[in-house]
């Protein structure tokens, strides 16, 4: 039974839905596009099957998650989260929490599609062709919204990029890019991008700075 903090407060009502273990990690994994139940399962390494049907059933009671024919998909309601996810993902940054050298890294692509800002990509249509070490795939933008597939891109990419795992998660936690870490493409496909898929860190480190001052 999910837990409630019987609070009038928006936070802890949040909370009441998004707080349980394992909610979020599903909404994050599905920023990447349908999934199903068994990619879910091992995509998420410790859940149990009962406990990961029972959050993926309260989701779709909240109106966050479809079932489709392909598995399950965020809803328009589902997307909404986006910006929480990104903050989370900027904040995980921010605090300097790596997990333990044994933890399972993340997808390339789950870690792009959880960055996006659909409202920056409104009105734009990119190609973006990924590689990160033995992991490819193309990301379709268009208007608002981001389809990932396996491969290489069909058509010519408006952005290329190749990275070392290593090097490719180095970037994304707000450090600069090395030799290992190559972006290529037109000067304006390559300012959307990095408009498109910045982790919002920027924010943190401005607020930090405002409170450190003296007054």
């Amino acid at each position: 039974m999910p837990r409630h903090y019987r609070q009038q407060c928006a936070v802890a009502r949040a909370l009441d839905v998004l707080g349980e273990r394992w909610t979020l990690l599903i909404l994050r994994d599905l920023c990447a596009g349908n999934a199903g139940f068994n990619q879910l399962l091992r995509s998420l390494a410790g859940i149990g099957p009962n406990l990961l049907s029972a959050r993926l059933g309260l989701l779709q009671e909240q109106g966050l998650v479809s079932a489709t024919d392909h598995g399950y998909a965020l809803s328009a309601r589902g997307q909404a989260m986006r910006p929480l996810l990104r903050s989370l993902m900027a904040s995980g940054h921010f605090l300097g929490l790596d997990g333990a050298e044994d933890d399972a890294p993340l997808p390339a692509r789950t870690v792009l599609a959880m960055s996006f800002d659909p409202l920056a990509a409104r009105g734009l249509e990119r190609v973006v062709e990924v590689r990160v070490g033995d992991e490819q795939f193309t990301g379709f933008v268009r208007d608002g919204c981001l389809e990932i597939r396996d491969g290489a891109a069909p058509v010519t990419p408006d952005v290329r990029l190749e990275a070392s795992p290593a090097a490719f998660h180095r970037v994304v936690a707000g450090e600069s890019p090395d030799g290992d870490f190559r972006v290529r493409g037109g000067a304006d496909a390559l300012r959307d991008f990095r408009r498109l898929f910045a982790v919002p860190l920027a924010a943190l480190y401005e607020t930090e700075r405002l409170y450190s001052q003296d007054r």
